[in-house]
């Protein structure tokens, strides 16, 4: 089915043809030649059929805004599949396709304009998901994807490895994730956060990027070399100022409803109330905003008083110890504050990104006129309980960080959960997995400095093991008493510390790692804490040893504190 169409208003610009030079063969081109375009019926909001039966959509605009400069003639030629499209371009039966994206496998039969736009490539996943960093995190999991998009190929090229549930729709693939068949759907962020919420996915959201940015294009037949050359240089022309028409109009699509117009009153009634909510909620927003802002900065007030605090203490340790064990023991704090503040930002990015995503929706279903009174409660809970995670972060942070010198008695048992639940996120995402046999163990000492030698030996195990290409990781820990003694072990699977360096490990600045990744003091510090603070013995050897019927192979560091 073929249509002239032009359902793009540029009046309000003036071109000026004679900045844009065309060779005579290129103007013959333009006088002689009728372009045939592929048009998608349903890629929302980049093209579809509108309720005219016409082509619309962002992309349609870029399309008439760059042949209009240059005055090409247009037919569109609508397709219920990309697949088709894609073939209409290898035999020559149509000339473009303007809304896709350059890949390898299709430079083999067509050529590339210039990138118009480009948009990041996203991930969409069930609601209870944590922030996604990159693509790499959905290694080993079911994406759904476009059969033949753009998407599809860009992560191909990127992750060869990874495993594609191909579909043939987006809302098919967002179906998958609702249903828990597929972990994630990936595809351009407005086309995501278009359908999302046109659908009424009430359980997905937008997780975050895959590092990878979608470039728009226009796909041309490989034998109209002469084409590519006239769009380039049209496509060079093209101002911000319209750009920003085209995208401002891509900001006020509404989704499609269907309106009983002989209820117009009750209509009207309702528009007003929801009109009046909308004021009370964007009321309370304010006021949540203004709360989370301010308690966001008084913790931020009292992390900087701990680490003046902290940087007080390294001080009063200079003035004491010997100039080459005092820059030992401060780099080693430093290390370990570096870790947890590390851990405090890893925290925070699940909370921030439910503020981000609640605000977010609640905006768009404002613009598009589908918010719903009932939602209102709901999401603004969601808020208020983001920022209680915030501020009790902070203050389980604040615990750990007090400076103190001071000797009392204290459960092991209880700093390992805790540990374990504040910085567990990061050896989850790494794929390792705790196994915890820990029974109530009393110990006299300072608990900030043993936790200090726990963290240190867990996050040597973390760096070996998440560089291992095995499929189970694990640590375990085991705490228990023994005579007038509290034994703890920590335990992995990464194969062991090699021989040569097993007996230099509680050396001063060794180091197997990088540089960038250690210094080599945190297990000497460790020893230091020990022997020296809690008059205690720890020890690391290799282990062979079953688990669930299975071989491993492993170091293992054993701690014996007195505990009479």
């Amino acid at each position: 089915m073929g249509l002239t169409s032009s359902n793009i208003d540029f009046d309000n610009f003036i071109f000026d043809y004679n900045e844009i030079y065309l060779t005579k063969k290129e103007k013959d081109f333009i006088k002689n030649t009728k372009i045939q375009a592929s048009v998608s019926k349903n890629w929302r909001p980049f093209i579809f059929i509108n309720e005219n039966d016409r082509p619309s959509g962002v992309s349609l605009d870029y399309w008439e805004l760059i042949t209009k400069k240059v005055g090409l003639e247009t037919s569109y030629n609508f397709f219920d599949t990309f697949s088709n499209q894609l073939k209409s371009i290898k035999n020559k039966t149509n000339d473009v396709i303007f809304s896709t994206g350059k890949t390898s496998n299709r430079e083999d039969y067509s050529i590339f304009s210039k990138e118009y736009i480009k948009f990041p490539l996203s991930i969409a996943t069930l609601k209870d998901e944590d922030f996604i960093e990159d693509g790499s995190f959905l290694l080993g999991k079911v994406i759904a994807v476009g059969n033949n998009f753009t998407a599809h190929k860009m992560l191909k090229d990127a992750y060869p490895n990874m495993n594609f549930l191909l579909v043939d729709s987006i809302k098919e693939g967002l179906e998958l994730v609702d249903k828990k068949v597929a972990y994630a759907y990936v595809d351009i962020k407005p086309t995501l956060v278009y359908n999302i919420n046109k659908e009424d996915f009430k359980n997905i959201k937008v997780t975050g990027n895959t590092g990878l940015e979608f470039a728009l294009r226009v796909m041309i037949r490989d034998d109209y070399p002469l084409l590519k050359s006239i769009l380039d240089k049209s496509i060079d022309t093209i101002t911000d100022e319209e750009t920003n028409h085209i995208i401002q109009k891509f900001n006020n699509i509404h989704f499609e409803k269907n309106y009983d117009y002989t209820k117009v009153l009750e209509i009207l009634v309702l528009i007003m109330i929801v009109a009046l909510f909308i004021l009370y909620r964007q009321f309370l927003l304010r006021k949540t905003n203004n709360k989370l802002q301010e308690t966001v900065d008084k913790k931020t007030k009292e992390l900087k008083k701990l680490n003046s605090n902290l940087e007080k203490r390294i001080n009063d340790a200079i003035a004491e110890n010997s100039k080459k064990d005092t820059i030992l023991f401060s780099q080693s704090k430093m290390a370990a504050m570096g870790e947890m503040i590390g851990n405090i930002a890893h925290q925070w990015r699940q909370p921030l990104s439910v503020i981000s995503t609640t605000a977010s929706g609640i905006q768009l279903k404002i613009e598009y006129d589908i918010f719903k009174k009932e939602d209102a409660i709901k999401e603004l809970d969601s808020l208020v309980d983001a920022t209680q995670y915030l501020s009790q972060t902070i203050d389980d942070f604040q615990d750990f960080l007090k400076p103190t010198k001071k000797s009392e008695q204290f459960n092991i048992k209880d700093i390992i959960y805790k540990h374990v639940d504040m910085f567990g996120k990061s050896f989850i995402n790494n794929n390792i997995e705790f196994v915890l046999n820990c029974e109530d163990t009393f110990v006299v000492g300072n608990q900030n400095e043993l936790l200090q030698v726990i963290i240190n030996i867990l996050n040597n195990s973390k760096d070996i093991l998440k560089d291992k290409k095995q499929d189970n990781k694990y640590i375990f820990i085991d705490l228990y008493n023994e005579k007038n003694n509290a034994i703890l072990s920590i335990k992995d699977n990464a194969g062991g510390i090699p021989k040569d360096i097993l007996p230099k490990i509680f050396d001063p600045y060794f180091t197997t790692k990088h540089k960038s990744k250690g210094t080599g003091i945190g297990l000497y510090m460790s020893y230091q804490i020990i022997v020296n603070t809690f008059k205690a013995e720890i020890t690391a050897i290799n282990t062979d040893y079953k688990y669930n019927s299975t071989s491993q192979k492993g170091a293992i560091f054993t701690i014996k504190i007195p505990n009479k």
